[in-house]
């Protein structure tokens, strides 16, 4: 039999730590240029095709940075969420991904994980792919450790900002 308090405490403990990290993250980033706000949303992992779907089902914490992206705060890691639309990522220099651990996966037609840095196959194909199948955008989930200092992950941030492929980036120039 579960102790409910005692799951009740341990759960207000591990959220109070995460909401901490939170907003240390939200005062990282500098509010000239980011406009961002805290919410809080449940889990829904993307998954290669290959895989199993997991059923997960908690409250995950984000940090919605208008026009960017989304950062969710997981247990174990950070996820940085974006979308574009599939052109943008054709005509995109993927090499400027390089130092992240990221997934691309569809968002429509193709709601699976297709592509990270370890794989052999050619993005552009993939791509073109996917684009004949009716897909119009690709999610970008860039995965950070989940002690990222707050410096370093206003350094992400502006990175992600400075490569000016995202939607959100582009409607509010």
């Amino acid at each position: 039999m579960v102790n409910m308090e005692k799951l009740e405490e341990n759960l207000t403990l591990i959220y109070k730590e995460m909401y901490s990290k939170m907003t240390s993250l939200g005062i990282s980033l500098n509010q000239n240029v980011f406009e961002y706000e805290y919410d809080l949303m449940f889990s829904s992992l993307m998954q290669y095709e290959t895989e199993e779907i997991k059923d997960l089902f908690y409250p995950i914490l984000v940090i919605k940075i208008k026009y960017l992206c989304d950062v969710e705060l997981w247990f174990d890691k950070i996820i940085i969420t974006a979308r574009t639309d599939i052109t943008n990522l054709l005509e995109f220099d993927i090499s400027k991904f390089e130092r992240f651990n990221y997934d691309l996966y569809g968002c429509k037609e193709y709601p699976y994980m297709f592509y990270n840095k370890n794989m052999s196959i050619d993005l552009k194909d993939k791509l073109n792919e996917l684009k004949e199948l009716g897909e119009k955008e690709i999610g970008i989930q860039v995965y950070l450790d989940k002690d990222i200092e707050k410096e370093e992950f206003g350094k992400v941030i502006k990175h992600l900002y400075n490569m000016k492929i995202f939607y959100y980036n582009r409607r509010k120039r």
